[in-house]
């Protein structure tokens, strides 16, 4: 019976574990170039999707951003920030924007850029907007303060 096997185990693992305290440092350099600090101060990511899920385990929405920049702890600044929005399990409204900032724990957000969306049998666009996941009156109440354009497919 040989123990070369075993030998070359132990040896990979003695290696290993010498390499752990190390792994932090690997990790950060090789994640430079999407953690940044900016000269605000604020850290940012780049190309971030972020997945919120409902009580079924279903996606409910989910946003990506270019460039997300944390402003605080639940309020992240946005640029070229993309919301997908479901309803079991199909997707049923596109929202897009150049910048916008959003509250994750409230499921909220707002921006003063155009904001141009486009759902199932129609599509709109304005400045000045809001978006509510939960509202007294349903679920993604989008609020436009000036609106450009309000379009409904006929079928």
């Amino acid at each position: 019976m040989s123990f070369r096997p075993f030998r070359f185990v132990c040896i990979f693992a003695d290696r290993l574990i010498a390499f752990l305290p190390l792994l932090p440092v690997f990790l950060l350099v090789v994640n430079l170039n999407y953690v940044k600090a900016d000269e605000d101060g604020l850290s940012s990511v780049q190309n971030l999707v972020i997945p919120q899920f409902n009580e079924d385990g279903h996606l409910s929405w989910e946003l990506h951003a270019s460039l997300v920049k944390a402003k605080g702890q639940d309020i992240f600044i946005t640029s070229d920030p993309i919301l997908y929005l479901y309803t079991k399990q199909t997707l049923e409204l596109t929202a897009r924007s150049v910048t916008g900032e959003f509250f994750l724990e409230t499921e909220q957000a707002r921006g003063a850029s155009v904001l141009d969306v486009v759902g199932n049998g129609f599509s709109a666009n304005g400045y000045d907007w809001q978006w509510n996941s939960f509202s007294a009156k349903g679920r993604n109440q989008m609020i436009f303060k000036r609106a450009d354009l309000f379009f409904i497919n006929s079928l």
